[in-house]
């Protein structure tokens, strides 16, 4: 046997093989004569059926099955002696075996990206010291309370910001209207970026009409196949609009808004929205610190991602981008999360995944226990009340992603150990705001 491997792109190869007939044919006969003794058919008692009837019965799925085991053997070999990270399923090229011919075949097949870690060169990295203030806490209250009392006015003035929309719309492709996608008494709240930029845009500069209409070609890697890379037209017809009613904390509490509160329940529940909101302050600044560490290594790593591993995260994230929407049961073809481009999405995951592994092995990081366990404390305490994380214990697979996110956040803790900080002062809101902002 002779072997060629050729690299066509940086992560894609081909392997060429060429195998003698008369190793097929040997291992073809050695097959025929196996089956030979365990056949019996009408005048001949098992194991005397000739061999010519043998053959002509099953030399095709023989011959098929042995080329088949062959390749196969051959290629694992291959790979194994060279030490190649073979990554999905090879595809292979089979030419017609001609019995009296040298037999060749090729292999394609997509490794591992070799690449060489480069760690973020910052000077300094930015962490965010947040204070909760007592306006802080108010305003928390305030939404609370709000929401509990959420009521909605129809108003008739342009449309703002924040305002609860209700649309019916339908579109139409090629002049012809796609029943299935026309939708009634649609709410919203425009600005939260819930729906395509081009319509929100649309509709806030819409001066008090009623219907709008729409041109737009769908990507190609939108979530709905069908739509997928169609011009489509889009008609709008604005039902109502509304604004919410805003309270202001003295009049939901009937209290004076200073620190001399005399109900203590009151004081009880101010208390603990401290102490939670002081428990997202720290969640928020680790948050922060990983995006911005995720950032730079990413613009610090050229990383080519293998076909097989974007193509697998691509449609990962359309599944859940689905099921997201199919909980709500709300329409997923006009939203933002639809029209996200899913390819950077994927390929910044991919390289994640690739780069904390590459900094695991490169620095024998291993799992922190202590992480795992608070980790897996708190994971079993929302799984309480949901049945997806249930239903994630029940396959087994509880352990597995706890390991993984316990790994993950012991490589952050060494990475923050590679940098300086610089200490940036904010109050909660203002934090909220950072984190929405940087760089991801």
């Amino acid at each position: 046997m002779h072997v060629v491997i050729t690299k066509k792109e940086a992560c894609k190869h081909c392997m060429k093989i060429t195998m003698s007939s008369k190793i097929i044919k040997e291992n073809i006969k050695k097959k025929l004569i196996k089956i030979q003794k365990e056949t019996s058919i009408n005048g001949f008692r098992k194991g005397k059926v000739p061999l010519s009837i043998i053959k002509t019965n099953h030399i095709n799925v023989v011959e098929n099955n042995i080329i088949k085991e062959l390749m196969q053997k051959k290629f694992l070999k291959t790979i194994q002696k060279n030490n190649i990270n073979v990554i999905g399923k090879p595809i292979y090229t089979i030419k017609k075996y001609q019995p009296d011919l040298i037999f060749t075949y090729l292999i394609d097949f997509e490794t591992y990206p070799e690449f060489n870690l480069k760690y973020p060169k910052i000077k300094n990295i930015k962490n965010l010291s947040i204070k909760i203030t007592e306006e802080d806490i108010k305003k928390f209250i305030e939404n609370i309370e709000n929401k509990k009392k959420e009521i909605w006015n129809t108003v008739q003035r342009p449309i703002i910001k924040q305002d609860l929309i209700t649309i019916n719309y339908k579109i139409s492709i090629d002049n012809k209207i796609i029943h299935k996608y026309t939708k009634t008494n649609f709410k919203f709240i425009i600005g939260n970026n819930y729906l395509l930029p081009i319509i929100e845009k649309k509709i806030l500069k819409n001066e008090n009409k009623n219907k709008i209409i729409i041109e737009t070609t769908f990507p190609n890697y939108h979530c709905d196949n069908f739509i997928q890379g169609k011009t489509a037209k889009i008609s709008l017809d604005i039902q109502k609009v509304e604004e919410k009613q805003k309270y202001s904390l003295k009049s939901i509490s009937n209290k004076k808004t200073n620190k001399n509160y005399n109900d203590q329940d009151y004081i009880k529940f101010y208390n603990t929205i401290k102490k939670q909101m002081n428990i997202d302050a720290q969640t928020i600044s680790r948050n922060y610190l990983k995006k911005q560490i995720q950032y730079h290594l990413l613009k610090e790593n050229s990383i080519t991602i293998p076909s097989v591993i974007l193509d697998h995260e691509v449609m990962k994230l359309k599944n859940e981008i689905h099921a997201i929407y199919k909980e709500k049961g709300e329409p997923i073809l006009l939203s933002t999360l639809s029209y996200e481009d899913l390819i950077n999405n994927a390929k910044n995951k991919v390289k994640l995944k690739l780069l904390f592994k590459k900094i695991a092995e490169t620095n024998n990081c291993t799992v922190d226990e202590t992480i795992m366990k608070i980790l897996k404390n708190n994971l079993l305490a929302i799984m309480k009340n949901n049945k997806k994380l249930n239903q994630l214990y029940l396959n087994n697979n509880f352990m597995k992603i706890t390991q993984n996110l316990a790994l993950e956040e012991t490589i952050y803790n060494f990475l923050l150990k590679k940098l300086n900080f610089v200490e940036k002062k904010c109050n909660f809101q203002e934090a909220l705001k950072n984190t929405l902002n940087v760089y991801l």
